[in-house]
């Protein structure tokens, strides 16, 4: 198994090097003093906004009234060079080490307008807002977080757990909204090989609701998704099948389906059983019968036998491929942001992972073994072309689609500046929908690729082609206009409207 070995992640956060290791929610160190980018993407910055802060460094003489000593200097650094990523992380520490609010907000505001994948700082902006007694606030917070990172488990898990210290449990709607949020979760970040906790965490928090029932459909649901954990779940599944009765965990249908067949398997048996002792008996006495409308203890033990009959099956499809993904899983060193450049190894990593999981989805069954190491040098263009199915092909196409474009998602995180993978990306998405595609035409010209004209002119000619003038302006517009900024700074950013949507945000669409 991997080393592991921590390094600072940009997100505010220390992070385990190793994918294969478990990752625990470490508590947030100093944010690190990150390098120039050098060769790799320049960092993304946010575009221009009627409101921009970068149009006024300086706050108004009432605002600044209120500021720590040093905030000006530091903010008036960041805004200059916004690309600098250490005089962000300069200006964020000494607003935690003041402790001040206002300045605080602030700084984090424009930071994370600037690098929305920093999950840890959502993490610490919903803190704060919560801190400062507005749950309403962090809650928005944690929303606009998840619009930005959907991916992000510690950020959907730092969401439900904010939930679940803010809402008064007593009442009737509540519980409905947590596992309405733990739905929209698993629905965004379930499939990805990291999701366990937060499918350890629905589970737990649905044993505590007293529904053992929906705490076994949680977890044969996630018995079908490969995960780094994946034997912890069916081990759960069965130490909650033979410690409760079956008919409190199963469902009504697969209870009452088992429970008839084994009571006839049963009744087969003990005639088998009457035919030998026949002789043995004494006259007149009969067979002791169970009464109706109850079960023996015997009964019980077929049933479970019966439904980890079925799971069993279930479970070793799945572990055959976890075995198949663990090697590229290995290889992936910082599946996190960060504006330092990617080794040219760990790129290629993340190509040879998608070239594989393209290969499944067109049929092409390779052993992930006998291909080429994922760290060993290679070109960074993929060869692999993705046979594009038809929707109605059928559920296992349709599944492996969605390990593809959330595999693509997890790959966007880490390398958000590379412009090479979000072409790729559409390439991949070319049999769907228009607006899937400007989706992610936007995010990639809108938000990480200010200063990538490449790309902007796919996007304005991809518009063009589909006849939307207005949409092929911005596109060219988007980079034009990051040129013309005297400071290329924003306090608008990614999504950052007054009115927040939660239904809008954005999840791989699958």
């Amino acid at each position: 198994m991997a080393a592991e070995v921590l390094e600072m992640s940009g997100n505010g956060e220390l992070e385990q090097t190793s994918a294969m290791d478990v990752s625990e929610d470490p508590p947030p160190p100093p944010p690190e003093i990150s390098e120039e980018n050098g060769g790799a993407a320049v960092v993304p910055e946010a575009p221009a906004d009627p409101d921009s802060l970068s149009e006024a460094p300086a706050a108004d003489n009432a605002e600044r009234a209120g500021l720590p000593s040093d905030f000006e200097c530091l903010w008036t650094a960041a805004n200059n060079n916004p690309q600098d990523f250490t005089s962000w992380t300069d200006l964020l520490q000494y607003c935690e080490q003041e402790g001040n609010f206002t300045a605080s907000r602030r700084a984090l505001e424009a930071f994370l307008a600037r690098y929305p994948l920093c999950y840890g700082y959502w993490k610490k902006y919903a803190d704060l807002e919560r801190r400062a007694g507005d749950n309403s606030k962090a809650e928005e917070v944690c929303i606009r977080g998840l619009k930005a990172i959907s991916l992000s488990v510690d950020l959907w898990i730092h969401y439900i757990n904010l939930l679940l210290g803010t809402l008064d449990m007593n009442l009737s709607d509540s519980p409905e909204r947590i596992r309405s949020v733990f739905e929209d979760a698993v629905v965004a970040a379930g499939l990805d090989f990291h999701s366990d906790r937060l499918w350890d965490l629905y589970v737990e928090w649905e044993k505590e609701q007293g529904n053992m029932k929906k705490a076994a459909a949680v977890l044969d649901r996630v018995l079908k998704v490969p995960t780094q954990l994946y034997n912890t779940h069916y081990d759960k599944f069965k130490e909650n099948l033979n410690n409760n009765p079956p008919k409190e965990v199963l469902s009504s249908e697969e209870y009452e389906e088992l429970r008839a067949l084994c009571r006839q398997s049963q009744k087969a048996e003990r005639a088998e059983q009457a035919q030998e002792v026949e002789e043995e008996r004494p006259p007149g006495e009969e067979e002791p019968t169970t009464p109706e409308g109850t079960d023996s203890e015997e009964l019980m033990q077929k049933i479970r036998e019966q439904a980890l009959l079925h799971r069993d099956k279930v479970y070793q499809d799945n572990e055959a491929e976890v075995r198949k993904r663990w090697h590229f899983e290995e290889a992936i060193k910082r599946p996190y942001f960060h504006v330092k450049p990617l080794d040219r190894l760990q790129l290629q990593a993340w190509h040879s992972y998608l070239d594989w999981e393209i290969a499944e989805l067109n049929g092409d069954h390779k052993d992930p073994a006998a291909q080429s190491d994922p760290n060993q040098e290679g070109t960074e263009e993929s060869e692999v072309t993705p046979q594009h199915h038809e929707a109605s092909t059928g559920d296992s196409v349709a599944r492996d689609d969605c390990r593809v474009r959330i595999l693509f998602e997890r790959c966007l995180i880490a390398c958000a500046l590379y412009e090479e993978v979000w072409t790729r990306y559409i390439q991949y998405l070319e049999p769907q929908s228009v607006d899937v595609k400007r989706a992610v035409y936007k995010r990639a010209c809108e938000i990480h690729l200010h200063n990538k004209p490449n790309i902007h002119m796919q996007w304005a000619t991809f518009e063009e082609r589909h006849g939307t003038d207005t949409s092929a302006q911005a596109g060219y517009g988007a980079y034009s206009s990051w040129y013309q900024q005297p400071q290329y700074g924003s306090y608008g950013g990614y999504g950052y409207q007054n009115t927040w949507n939660y239904n809008q945000a954005y999840y791989p669409p699958c």
